[in-house]
């Protein structure tokens, strides 16, 4: 059976990640910036299998991210969602994961000093 100190730091991630994920979604919702949808082109391109290409046979890289690139790729080869979306989705899954782990390194490294944890959560959130 869990502890209550347990409980309450499951309690306190899953609401830091809800809070996260509501903000996001908040600030995100249709915030694209013109370079992205250069990538979200080569990205759809990639997974069509014509490469890693702006325009077909023009083999000129015109993006700054190849791994992000690549994996929008991948995703969208794999469950066929629209680019933007699925960058969206991706950075929701990115940030909660990142927001759960930061939580568990600082947990493990500085047992009982919650309200520094508590802070250092709320500036990786604001980020």
């Amino acid at each position: 059976m869990a502890n209550k100190a347990d409980i309450s730091k499951f309690i306190f991630i899953t609401a830091l990640i809800l809070g996260y994920l509501f903000a996001a979604l908040y600030i995100l919702k249709p915030a694209y910036q013109d370079d992205a949808f250069i990538t979200f082109i080569y990205a759809k391109n990639f997974s069509r299998g014509n490469g890693l290409v702006y325009n077909h046979g023009e083999y000129i890289e015109g993006f700054s991210s190849p791994s992000y690139t690549v994996i929008l790729g991948l995703l969208n080869r794999v469950f066929n969602m629209d680019i933007p979306l699925l960058s969206i989705v991706l950075s929701l899954i990115s940030g909660s994961i990142s927001i759960f782990l930061v939580f568990l390194f600082l947990s493990k490294h500085f047992p009982g000093s919650g309200l520094q944890v508590f802070s250092c959560m709320l500036v990786l959130i604001a980020f």
